[in-house]
């Protein structure tokens, strides 16, 4: 009885030891991943093979795995409180993403008072609409009470989806084009199941209705 026991506790000490290492292999995994983000966002042209590579496919992959996990936490309206940030259509624009980075969280989101809030339409339209994503979920993994990320009508697969319209600034042809069709097309289906996940709105201090689209008319009645 003393031997089982014992030999009980050994093998449950292993276990829990295997278990706390792969736990920190994993963080540290996640953490090299979303420093190559940011390295990326602030120096892009240093970063042009990484962006057409497969390990950029796999970081946005991964994240999609952990943004997931806290999105479906979230309620479909968060309720948030001042001071907060809202950001319209980023639309793929790199550039004007880095923008609001320098004027607004020049010294990193984490050290920057209040709440970013992202109002939808985060591709298709801009050349850069794969680095805006992973960016944007990078720091949404990061910082989860400060990052919130609200679906706008181009986070669907009808629009998002639409090469013949937006041909090579459609986010489905983005991530063809880099990955190749094969990958690409796992990285598209796996971000737009991201994309269902995240909430439709956001209301500030009880006040301040936030939605990608606005409100419909007032005509407009629902059976």
């Amino acid at each position: 009885m003393l031997l089982t026991r014992s030999n009980s506790f050994r093998t449950s000490t292993k276990l829990y030891s295997l278990s706390t290492k792969n736990g920190e292999e994993e963080c540290g995994a996640l953490s090299q991943i979303i420093g190559r983000i940011t390295d990326m966002f602030r120096s892009p042209e240093k970063y042009k093979d990484y962006r057409k590579s497969k390990v950029f496919a796999n970081d946005l992959l991964r994240l999609n795995k952990e943004v997931w996990g806290i999105l479906e936490k979230e309620s479909r309206c968060v309720f948030l409180q001042n001071p907060a940030y809202l950001f319209g259509d980023i639309h793929g624009n790199l550039q004007e993403l880095r923008f609001f980075s320098d004027k607004i969280w020049s010294l990193g989101m984490a050290l920057t008072a209040g709440k970013f809030v992202f109002l939808g339409d985060f591709v298709d339209q801009g050349e850069s609409s794969l680095e805006c994503v992973t960016y944007l979920f990078a720091m949404k993994v990061s910082l989860p009470q400060k990052v919130f990320l609200l679906r706008g009508n181009h986070e669907t697969r009808k629009v998002n989806g639409c090469e013949h319209h937006y041909r090579e600034r459609s986010f489905r042809y983005q991530c063809r084009d880099r990955f190749g069709r094969k990958m690409g097309s796992k990285v598209w289906r796996k971000t737009n199941q991201t994309f269902d996940r995240m909430p439709l709105s956001a209301v500030i201090d009880h006040d301040v209705f936030c939605v990608h689209g606005g409100p419909p008319p007032a005509h407009i009645r629902y059976q």
